[in-house]
């Protein structure tokens, strides 16, 4: 891993924002078939690439920001867990399957109602349209826990809103708490089994050399849509799905604007992917450097 600073940080500073990215999951076991949930639920081929190249891949220390507020808060909130007489605050687990041996570590486990508790540091955004990856990592840590003898009822995330604004709360109803309890729908265990397997399967294909492109879902894709936008504005009066819906919803003084859809992850969020050693990445037409070579051929 190659750590830049392109802003100039002291160097205490940037020292402390690269331990804390390193030490993020400093006590997960490691191996060829050793994998933590979190991995577990993330892309293979984001996996393999990534330790594949792992001595090529860049990082600007501004970008390890929130893995140090990640730790700050759970390392609060597991000082609170510790004085609480019904909890278990930090708790790694670990089952073997199918030759893997998988690791989880969970936030609280309440052990008066056996509920299993989360703490994510978020947005608002993600609170309005929901995570599918927390749902995941909820229940396979559940997996973990009753696989090892202890009964889970409940699944929750409590999401603290980093960006959370009081004047928007103010303003409609619908916003959300700066801290919001979310109860997490709860599989059954042989839902959570074949889960895992399905995702084993795609992490052993991987680590095999075989192709597993990573879906829309693990790209984090936005799809393209076309806005009807006002004369003279930004902001959008409205936002479809097609470029025909948005032809039929245009009104005089108003013109159509497409914009094209995004892999968020891939855009930034994935190290193979900012350091193109991606190929999905690299052959993706809304990668802003295939976008870039267009614009200068024509």
């Amino acid at each position: 891993m190659i750590f830049t600073n392109r802003s100039n940080l002291p160097s205490h500073i940037s020292d402390v924002l690269k331990a804390a990215y390193l030490n993020d999951s400093y006590d997960a076991p490691k191996g060829e078939k050793v994998i933590s949930v979190t991995t577990l639920i993330g892309p293979a081929q984001k996996r393999v690439l990534e330790r594949r190249h792992s001595s090529d891949l860049e990082l600007d220390v501004l970008d390890t920001i929130p893995a140090l507020l990640g730790q700050a808060l759970h390392h609060i909130l597991e000082r609170a867990g510790q004085d609480a007489p019904t909890a278990i605050p930090e708790e790694r687990l670990e089952t073997t399957h199918d030759g893997w041996i998988i690791s989880g570590k969970s936030d609280l486990y309440e052990t008066k109602d056996h509920i299993l508790i989360d703490y994510k540091n978020s947005s608002v955004w993600t609170y309005i349209f929901g995570k599918v990856e927390w749902e995941q990592q909820l229940n396979v840590l559940r997996w973990i826990r009753e696989r090892n003898g202890q009964k889970v009822n409940g699944l929750a995330i409590v999401l603290f809103c980093g960006d959370w604004r009081r004047n928007e709360s103010l303003r409609s109803p619908d916003y959300p708490a700066r801290v919001v309890n979310i109860p997490i729908p709860m599989w059954t265990m042989d839902q959570a089994t074949e889960f895992v397997d399905t995702r084993l399967a795609l992490h052993r294909a991987a680590q095999d050399g075989r192709t597993v492109p990573c879906s829309d879902m693990e790209r984090w894709q936005k799809p393209t849509s076309w806005a009807v936008i006002k004369d003279g504005n930004k902001r959008a009066a409205s936002v479809h799905d097609t470029e025909a819906a948005a032809a039929a919803a245009l009104k005089a003084g108003h013109h159509v604007e497409k914009r094209p859809g995004e892999s968020v992850r891939c855009n930034g969020y994935c190290l193979a992917g900012t350091a193109g050693v991606c190929p999905q990445w690299n052959a993706d037409e809304t990668n802003p450097k295939n976008r870039k070579e267009t614009a200068d051929v024509s």
